[in-house]
This record gives C-alpha cells, sequence and structure tokens, in this order.
C-alpha cells in the first residue's frame, strides 16, 4: 500500500514533468489554463505540485502540452522508484 509521502513524490514529480515540457514550450500559465478549459489557479496548483492531480485535469493539461498522459505517468513512476 502506498503512503502519503509516495503519493507526493508522484505528485511532484508529474509536476515537475508538467512544468518541464510548459517551459520548454514557452507557454503561459494563463494561455494553458485558456487552451485546457480549466481555472489558472487549477493549472497552476498542477504544475507547482500543491495539490493532488485530477484525472481530467491532468488528461487536458497533457493534450495542450501535447504529450500522453500515460506517457507522464510512466516517468512519474520512473523517477519516483529509482
Amino acid at each position: 500500500m502506498e503512503n502519503d509521502e509516495t503519493d507526493d513524490a508522484y505528485n511532484k514529480a508529474v509536476a515537475q514533468i508538467l512544468r518541464n515540457r510548459k517551459e520548454d514550450m514557452g507557454i503561459s500559465f494563463d494561455a494553458l489554463a485558456e487552451q485546457s478549459g480549466l481555472p489558472r489557479s487549477t493549472v497552476s496548483r498542477v504544475i507547482y505540485g500543491s495539490r493532488d492531480i485530477k484525472v481530467y485535469a491532468l488528461r487536458r493539461i497533457t493534450a495542450v502540452l501535447e504529450m500522453s498522459a500515460t506517457d507522464v505517468l510512466d516517468e512519474a513512476d520512473k523517477i519516483v522508484t529509482k
């Protein structure tokens, strides 16, 4: 069974992956929010890892960032379990 520390580590790993991609693409928080249909505050909290990531938010954000949610989760798993 996973614990809170592990859950937090996954949230932070996913956030870092999304943040890196956002920066690589040069997309602003406002543009990411607008294109994903999510409030800017939600996007900001997800990108900075300060909230649990809901599946619908991950799906919308990764679509805008031209990423697969599955690939993001796989990469996060590699980061957390290494």
